[in-house]
């Protein structure tokens, strides 16, 4: 059974055990269970104006922006910093990100986070855009922003 335990060592949470048969593979059981997990956040884009839902330039509304705004200061309050943002090449996508991107972290656009061309594609696409997000993410990132599409975002 794994806990995770808080301390004011590790505020991150760990393991309270080492994984099962890290000791038979050769592995520093004492620094493996100690990796703090990742964390990947999904977030659908703000509020963008009316329009095609695959026009690429709509951009964000003032309650968009309020919204990211609002989004920004909880995630920054929680006490989450960014490593890597993903986001579709759409302006309302990039937009978003932008509230969420710290000056260190990593900017990767991803083609495979835009909308569908149809709501019916969203279990297909989302595959397409796992695969994508994993080939991005680095070892060392523990923040990872997703921001992408509806339907899409809710089949991630």
């Amino acid at each position: 059974m794994r806990v995770r335990v808080a301390t004011k060592r590790d505020s991150v949470g760990y393991d309270t055990d080492p994984p099962l048969g890290t000791a038979r593979v050769g592995v520093d059981t004492e620094r493996a269970w100690r990796t703090p997990r990742m964390k990947i956040y999904l977030m659908r884009h703000a509020h963008a104006e009316e329009g095609d839902r695959m026009d690429p330039e709509r951009p964000l509304t003032k309650i968009g922006k309020w919204q990211a705004d609002v989004m920004q200061k909880f995630v920054k309050q929680a006490g989450c910093k960014m490593d890597l943002v993903l986001t579709s090449d759409f302006k309302r996508g990039l937009d978003t990100g932008d509230y969420f991107r710290p000056k260190k972290a990593r900017h990767v656009i991803l083609k495979q986070l835009r909308p569908p061309e149809n709501g019916f594609e969203a279990p297909d696409s989302a595959n397409a855009a796992w695969v994508a997000i994993h080939k991005a993410i680095k070892p060392d990132d523990q923040h990872v922003l997703v921001v992408g599409h509806g339907p899409q975002i809710h089949a991630l």
